[in-house]
């Protein structure tokens, strides 16, 4: 297979990661929000508080609240995680600035839903311990999302262009010659 196309192939198939990232950020903050749920509901301080997580009624009125919450987050981080330059900073090994960006933009949001959050009175009704389990695990899950993008899109980089040099040192030498060395 001749070397362009093959390099076409990776990066078109980086380039529809990047695409689907918002995506696949959307759905992991809606799932660390029904994952912190369920660990709230299983390590509840008192029989009466884990028997309302069980009770079909209250889930679905605890969730529905929940629910809000993490469609607002979600909703948000998708625009606001988001970077466009993410695959060339990752090709080019700029650990540090993919660190940085996706910090700023994470506290950027955090600050973002905690407003809404206090505007709507949202979190008057939420409790602390699903906040804090669902902010973890968000973190997380969009965390790990980036290291696998990045490490994709590092091991999927078309090798660069060699230079006239290189391919002068790298060229056949006539049969029984040692370049010069005599190997003892």
């Amino acid at each position: 297979m001749p070397r362009n196309v093959a390099s076409t192939r990776k990066s078109t198939a980086i380039f529809s990661f990047a695409d689907i990232l918002p995506l696949c950020d959307f759905i992991a903050i809606l799932l660390a929000a029904y994952a912190s749920s369920i660990y709230c509901a299983l390590t509840a301080a008192s029989p009466v508080i884990a028997a309302n997580y069980i009770v079909p009624s209250s889930l679905i009125h605890a969730w529905s609240d929940r629910g809000n919450m993490a469609l607002i987050g979600a909703s948000l981080a998708t625009y606001l995680i988001y970077d466009q330059n993410f695959v060339a900073a990752a090709r080019q090994n700029k650990t540090s600035a993919l660190i940085f960006t996706y910090a700023l933009r994470v506290c950027s949001g955090v600050a973002l839903v905690a407003l809404i959050g206090f505007a709507t009175s949202l979190f008057e009704r939420l409790p602390l311990d699903w906040l804090v389990s669902w902010l973890i695990a968000s973190l997380a899950a969009t965390a790990l999302l980036r290291i696998f993008g990045a490490r994709r899109a590092r091991r999927d980089a078309p090798a660069p262009p060699e230079s006239a040099s290189a391919r002068a040192d790298t060229a056949q030498l006539p049969a029984g010659s040692t370049d010069g060395f005599e190997f003892l």
